[in-house]
């Protein structure tokens, strides 16, 4: 499906997310969920969107 709709992309693209992901909740996890959801959501949509 993600080849479908994202063409040009690597296949394993929405694998990379995923780690992404999981990495980031973990690690927020282990900082005592010390940082806001609203700042670790823009942490993880710059990341994705707006990457150089």
């Amino acid at each position: 499906m993600f080849e479908s709709e994202y063409p040009n992309t690597h296949r394993y693209q929405p694998y990379l997310y995923a780690g992404m992901l999981f990495n980031t909740s973990m690690a927020w996890l282990d900082n005592d969920c010390a940082d806001p959801v609203p700042d670790l959501a823009k942490v993880i949509i710059s990341a994705i969107y707006f990457e150089k």
